[in-house]
This record gives C-alpha cells, structure tokens and sequence, in this order.
C-alpha cells in the first residue's frame, strides 16, 4: 500500500496490492466521501454479482470497463448495495469505477468465469 498527493494537495490516492487476492483495488479520497469503499463479491463471477458501499450513494455511476480502459456498460446507482448481471461479459478481468460528480472514487478488479 502506499498514498500519493496530486499537484495540489486536495486529492489523496490510496493504492492496494494484493498478490493473495482476486479483488486489488484503490480508493480515492475526496471531500465528502471521506474513507470511501467498496465490496464486490463473490470474487469468482459466474452469473451475477453484487457491489456494496460503505456509505449510501445518491446519483452515482457504476462504469464497468475491459483491462484496456474501454468502457462496456454504465449505470446509475442510488444506495448501499447493486447486483449487476454478467449477461454479456465475456469470461476475463475487468474493472468496476464508482463514478460520482463526475469523479472515479473507487476502483475495484472482477474476474469473470
């Protein structure tokens, strides 16, 4: 783990590396979300999967993208908790970014079976 300040000083990135976990994720700490995190379960997605908050969203976006960055769907979300259906995600890795004001707060890692 390590942190990182933007040019600014505003903005603090915690970064995470885990070699004994599917799920690496980092979190992005901006004013009003304080300690912001996500838990996306199970680990090994066959059918669907869930995506929890810590604290309760209004108005935010779910984006889910390839490991190049390109993005395949987008939703809105509201609340502590979503199921997202696998339907048309191909077996691979790919990663979900909880967007709010139009700003990434979390990224997390989902292998898909």
């Amino acid at each position: 783990m390590f942190k990182m300040r933007d040019g600014i000083g505003k903005k603090e990135i915690i970064v995470i590396f885990s070699s004994r976990s599917n799920i690496v994720g980092s979190s992005l700490l901006l004013s009003g979300f304080g300690s912001f995190d996500i838990s996306v379960y199970p680990d090994q997605v066959t059918s669907e999967f869930k995506v929890s908050f810590t604290k309760e969203l209004k108005n935010a976006c779910i984006r889910i993208t390839d490991v190049v960055g390109k993005p395949l769907r987008l939703m809105n979300v509201s609340g502590t908790m979503t199921r997202i259906e696998r339907s048309d995600l191909n077996a691979g890795i790919y990663f979900i970014q909880v967007i709010s004001d139009n700003e990434i707060i979390k990224t997390e890692k989902i292998i898909i079976e």
